[in-house]
C-alpha cells in the first residue's frame, strides 16, 4: 500500500464501497422482484460513469444491458391491457404463408405464446385442439406465437400433433421477436383479440377461463 497515493487509496475504497452493495444486488435479483430492475439499471450506470475502471466496471456494465433489456421488456409488457387495442402481429406461417393480425379483425383472435420445450404448453396441446375445432367456424381463430430454438423442432410437433392453425416461428425471444415486442416473460401466455382489436383477456392457459372467455368474446351465453 506504501506505493498507493492517499488519493489513489480513496477512490479504490470508493469504488469498492459502491460496486459491491451493486454486485450483491445484481446476484440476488429474480423474476419476482421486476420493478427493481430500472432503479438498479441507474444506480450501474452512474457507477460505470464515476469508475470506468472500477473493478466491477466489465460485469457490471454486462449486466446493466441484460438488466434495460428487461426493463423495456417490462415496459413492453404492461402495454398489454385489457379494453386497449392489441399490437400488431405480422409474420410468416412455417408453411410459408402471410399472417396479420389486422386482417383477422371480424373475428376472435388467441394469440397463443408457446413453445415445444415448454411442457405446460405440451399438455395444453388437447384442450387447444379442443377448442379450435369447436370455435373455427364461429368466427374464431388461433394464431400460435412459438419461441422455440430451432424451426425443425416446431414443424415436427405440428406434424406429429396435425395443429391445424397458422403458426409462427418467432425465434429467440431475447431478439427482435413479437415475444419481445409484446414482453412475454413466461409460457404458455394466452392473449385474447375480440371482434374490434382489443384486447379481451389475458391468461396462463388455465382451460376453464379460456373456454368461458372465449364463449364471452364470441358473444355466446356463459
Amino acid at each position: 500500500t506504501s506505493s498507493v497515493s492517499e488519493k489513489e487509496l480513496e477512490a479504490i475504497k470508493a469504488d469498492v464501497s459502491t460496486s459491491i452493495p451493486l454486485t450483491e444486488k445484481m446476484m440476488k435479483l429474480s423474476m419476482s422482484d421486476p420493478k427493481v430492475f430500472k432503479e438498479l439499471s441507474v444506480q450501474i450506470d452512474k457507477y460505470i460513469a464515476d469508475h470506468p475502471k472500477g473493478r466491477f466496471a466489465p460485469f457490471l456494465g454486462e449486466s446493466v444491458k441484460q438488466l434495460k433489456e428487461m426493463v423495456a421488456r417490462i415496459e413492453n409488457w404492461e402495454k398489454n391491457k385489457v379494453g386497449e387495442a392489441a399490437r400488431e402481429v405480422v409474420g410468416k406461417t412455417v408453411d410459408g404463408k402471410d399472417v396479420k393480425l389486422s386482417d383477422l379483425k371480424g373475428k376472435v383472435v388467441l394469440l397463443d405464446f408457446w413453445a415445444t420445450w415448454c411442457p405446460p404448453c405440451v399438455m395444453m396441446v388437447p384442450h387447444m385442439k379442443d377448442i379450435y375445432e369447436k370455435n373455427r367456424d364461429k368466427g374464431f381463430e388461433i394464431i400460435g406465437i412459438s419461441s422455440d430454438h430451432e424451426k425443425s423442432d416446431l414443424t415436427d410437433f405440428i406434424k406429429e400433433h396435425d395443429l391445424k392453425w397458422p403458426m409462427i416461428f418467432d425465434g429467440d425471444p431475447d431478439k427482435d421477436s413479437i415475444s419481445n415486442t409484446y414482453g412475454i416473460t413466461s409460457f404458455p401466455t394466452l392473449i385474447l383479440v375480440g371482434k374490434d382489436g382489443k384486447i379481451t383477456k389475458i391468461m396462463n392457459g388455465a382451460e376453464s377461463d379460456l373456454n368461458a372467455a372465449i364463449a364471452e368474446a364470441l358473444g355466446e351465453k356463459k
